[in-house]
């Protein structure tokens, strides 16, 4: 169950923080054209809205240095003007080294056409993951309104011109979102991912909410209805989770497909996994500290410009537009997240989290 731990392994101590973080996640829109069920949007809940062009300006020169920036969010990029002007600045060279190669997004395939695909494969893009939460058609239409067979061919197409170009970039892959609706599709899941070439497969379990929140989100389809909080998994039994995540594995080693799997908050890759790389960390961290070290990383900004230390957060330290992204970066309110997290006291940033190491705590 532990082949791999060290991918993006942090060791001992930065004082001062870095000049400038190593992972920029830019929410590129908050605009979807699907209503799936696990997401916001099924909800209703979400301002339509893209990043603006003026604050992408304000970004350019802080995020030069990073070793990943991400274009996902809440929407779906390939709707957004602002994610085609930015690739635009990044046009492919099949010259360049590995290290250029910076650009990494999430999207559900939809708008897959074309244009689309000879527009993404125009620039350095590092990694695609597409949203494929089931192999048969039922299961993927209930959770997500789309059908997997377009999915497949709509992949299968852009892994196909990709390779006519010799090309190891960019990596595609499946991103498949667990809970209880579709346990039994990951063996299709992976032989679909197998059977069309993908570099890769990664499976999340739904975002573990607090059961007061998760009990209020029952979105109705037809002939089904969603209910958060009974499609969760953590009611499983452990050893019989840990039996499907092995049985995952060994499927995904007898097709050759390097595997990814988070479940409750254990990590597992295969070798040949096309992990991110991050500099070494080194942080003071002592006997009482909560050992994340996303705030000494990562900087997150969403379409309106509020600034988090990681995507689990519930309270931003910063706003483009009030402040430069750098000063934001080493602000006192950043600052004090990283503080917190090695002192043992739980940020006011990430009070009622939803990520592992603050899940149901408050400070």
């Amino acid at each position: 169950m532990h082949e791999g731990m060290g991918m993006n392994s942090a060791a001992l101590v930065t004082d001062p923080v870095s000049a400038t973080p190593q992972f920029v996640s830019i929410t590129i829109t908050s605009r979807c054209n699907l209503r799936c069920v696990m997401c916001y949007h099924a909800t209703g809940r979400v301002e339509k809205k893209d990043f603006s062009a003026d604050m992408l300006g304000k970004l350019s020169g802080f995020i030069s240095d990073a070793k990943l920036i991400e274009l996902t969010g809440l929407g779906e990029p390939m709707l957004s003007d602002t994610f085609w002007d930015f690739l635009a600045e990044f046009p492919y060279d099949r010259h360049a080294s590995d290290e250029q190669f910076v650009i990494s997004f999430n999207c559900n395939g939809t708008l897959l056409n074309a244009r689309n695909t000879e527009r993404l494969l125009a620039s350095r893009i590092r990694r695609i993951r597409f949203s494929l939460d089931g192999a048969s058609e039922d299961v993927l239409f209930r959770i997500r309104g789309v059908h997997a067979s377009d999915m497949r061919d709509r992949v299968g197409t852009l892994i196909k011109e990709r390779n006519r170009g010799g090309r190891r970039y960019p990596l595609i892959g499946f991103q498949m979102t667990l809970m209880n609706e579709n346990l039994a599709e990951i063996p299709d899941v992976l032989d679909s991912a197998a059977d069309l070439g993908c570099d890769f497969v990664e499976i999340w379990t739904l975002n573990n909410l607090p059961k007061d929140g998760g009990s209020r989100w029952i979105i109705e389809r037809e002939n089904w209805t969603f209910d958060y909080t009974s499609q969760q998994i953590d009611g499983i039994d452990l050893d019989v989770l840990g039996t499907v995540v092995d049985q995952a594995h060994e499927r995904a080693r007898s097709r050759h497909l390097p595997l990814f799997t988070m479940t409750l908050g254990f990590a597992r890759w295969s070798d040949g996994f096309p992990a991110d790389r991050w500099d070494e960390l080194r942080i003071p961290w002592n006997d009482r500290s909560i050992r994340c070290d996303q705030p000494w990383k990562e900087f997150r900004t969403t379409y309106d410009g509020d600034v988090f230390p990681c995507c689990w957060a519930t309270k931003p330290v910063g706003r483009l537009g009030e402040a430069s992204p750098r000063d934001i970066w080493t602000s006192g309110d950043f600052n004090q997240v990283r503080t917190d997290l090695v002192a043992g006291i739980i940020p006011e940033a990430c009070s009622g989290a939803g990520c592992p190491h603050v899940l149901g705590r408050n400070r």
